[in-house]
């Protein structure tokens, strides 16, 4: 694992604009960029190539998809709990980003799985992730499907903005859910790191170290009028 220190080495170094070397631990500005700058360089590059794999496989069936995400992107799994459902109503809905949920604000880049469980069961029962229109087609009133499992889909909705909310939808079908809790497993965007400590490991998959590299040396570049959005397109779609 690289850390902040040698990414930002290595970003200064192709960028043109090296810092100075210290014993590792201190991130210095250069000359053309300071450091805030190289690192939003650096967090706009990890969640591009995310955004552009999810992009990649969001035509294949949930749970396929699901299973090539753990396999790219291992160290960026994460999971999120909600408190007891507390009712068997048929539809429930949690903000993920809630601050009772998400009390560390991780940043959701898609979901792969959600379960149901209880407290005092040491399993859970897997929930199936639908997309919203087969799940208001099958929750639809006027649906002659008898539901008896509980389903689950991401519920879109234009009173929050993607950015704060992550909502998820769970029906229970005949089950009732009101001693249940609602868990999803995701993968996360990086942390924006602060720079105050460069031994610190960089949040982002080993393997992808040279494409985030290139990416922010490109977005670097344009910033500082090596280039221009014209050239830099053909580049990032290398």
């Amino acid at each position: 694992i690289m850390t902040l220190y040698e990414v930002h080495s290595a970003l200064a170094r192709n960028l043109g604009d090296p810092f100075k070397e210290t014993s590792g631990s201190t991130i210095y500005d250069g000359v053309r960029y300071s450091k805030e700058a190289r690192k939003s360089y650096l967090y706009r590059a990890s969640c591009s190539i995310i955004n552009e794999v999810v992009t990649q496989l969001a035509q294949l069936p949930q749970e396929q998809a699901a299973f090539i995400l753990t396999k790219i992107f291992p160290s960026l799994i994460s999971t999120l709990n909600t408190d007891a459902i507390g009712t068997s109503d048929t539809i429930v809905q949690y903000n993920f980003y809630d601050i009772g949920y998400n009390p560390d604000s991780i940043g959701i880049a898609c979901i792969l799985n959600a379960y149901l469980f209880e407290n005092d069961s040491v399993g859970y029962l897997p929930v199936p992730l639908l997309d919203t229109h087969r799940a208001r087609k099958i929750t639809s009133i006027s649906s002659r499907r008898q539901m008896n499992d509980p389903i689950a889909w991401v519920e879109q909705s234009y009173n929050y903005s993607p950015t704060n909310a992550f909502r998820i939808a769970v029906n229970g079908g005949a089950m009732d859910m009101s001693t249940y809790q609602l868990g999803i497993s995701f993968i996360r965007y990086p942390l924006n790191q602060a720079l105050t400590d460069g031994t610190l490991g960089f949040d982002f998959e080993t393997s992808y170290m040279n494409t985030v590299l290139n990416k922010a040396t490109l977005y670097g570049m344009t910033d500082g009028g090596d280039l221009t959005p014209e050239q830099i397109l053909p580049l990032l779609a290398k």
